[in-house]
């Protein structure tokens, strides 16, 4: 099922300079996945797709169905379907994300539209030693380790951004 609340945070440019700008830290899945996490979280479709490869088990799956904007993944029965405009977090990818991390069971959100930002609900609602993989264009895959550090650093950049829509 489909929600669309229609409510969203956007970066404005000042922030999307910052979040475009950051550092990222490359990693070796591989070797990030035998040090054992609470939890691993995947945002983006290849991204994923390595991690599965490895027979890891994703707590959740955050995918667009494309890869640098083409289309090139199917659609999984089962999977939680959301609308996220492009540079933008909507209400009902925060309200799946939350869900998805609170439950048991393992979750693929696919997004219509872009996953992009999604690493930023995943970080303030993951418990701690949750690590989250992403892709990073052109660059490799990058892993981030949740705990407050980086809930702070998310949260910070969350408030600023603006929010559309209904309220």
């Amino acid at each position: 099922m489909q929600s669309r609340s229609g409510s969203r945070y956007c970066l404005d440019d000042s922030t999307r300079n910052e979040v475009e700008k950051a550092e990222h830290r490359i990693c070796d899945p591989s070797k990030v996945i035998v040090e054992g996490h609470a939890a691993i979280v995947t945002v983006g479709d290849y991204t994923t797709e390595v991690i599965e490869k490895l027979g890891a088990r994703i707590k959740l799956q955050i995918v667009d169905l494309k890869t640098k904007r083409m289309e090139k993944y199917e659609h999984r029965p089962g999977a939680v379907q959301v609308v996220n405009p492009a540079g933008c977090i909507s209400d009902d990818l925060i309200a799946a994300v939350r869900k998805a991390l609170s439950g048991d069971a393992d979750v693929r959100i696919e997004v219509e539209g872009e996953e992009d930002l999604a690493v930023i609900p995943v970080i303030m609602a993951a418990e701690d030693d949750t690590v989250v993989f992403y892709g990073v264009p052109d660059t490799g895959m990058a892993c981030i380790t949740v705990n407050m550090e980086s809930r702070i650093r998310v949260r910070d950049i969350f408030q600023r951004m603006v929010r559309h829509g209904q309220d």
